[in-house]
């Protein structure tokens, strides 16, 4: 691997941690729902978009479906089907986070295991970053309104 594909790999492993595990300029998507009960996790957005556990969710479906992608399978999936967790348990929100970390982590090895970046595999990388600091955002409103 050349000296600017370990520096890319390096780059995108560590925001990858950054998103999800860091309290860094913003606070990451896992740590947005540290401490957040279940119960609290599956209100309703009054504003009409999903819980807090359908964000969660719905981030854990496009990040498996990414890794797919990066192995070189089709990445096709379904946004209503991402969906699903919208009403959890204590066990199933658990559950859930844990999940959602692990798969994560797994995301991050499959960078730094990446032999050679091309424009599809930068895209699909790219894509999860913005798309998990994304619904960080939507954790922290639908939170705040259903507080």
């Amino acid at each position: 691997m050349s000296e600017q594909e370990n520096a890319v790999t390096h780059v995108l492993a560590r925001q990858m941690h950054t998103v999800y595990l860091e309290e860094d300029w913003f606070k990451g998507l896992l740590l947005r729902v540290e401490g957040v009960p279940a119960e609290h996790a599956s209100r309703p957005n009054p504003g009409g978009t999903s819980s807090a556990a359908g964000q969660i969710g719905h981030v854990l479906y496009w990040l498996r479906l990414a890794r797919r992608g990066l192995a070189g399978e089709a990445m096709d999936g379904d946004q209503d089907a991402s969906f699903t967790h919208m009403q959890v348990n204590d066990e199933e929100w658990d559950a859930l986070k844990a999940e959602l970390e692990s798969e994560m982590s797994s995301f991050q090895q499959d960078i730094g295991r990446m032999d050679g970046w091309n424009q599809k595999k930068l895209n699909i990388v790219l894509n999860q970053l913005t798309h998990a600091a994304y619904h960080a955002g939507s954790v922290v409103q639908i939170l705040k309104a259903t507080a």
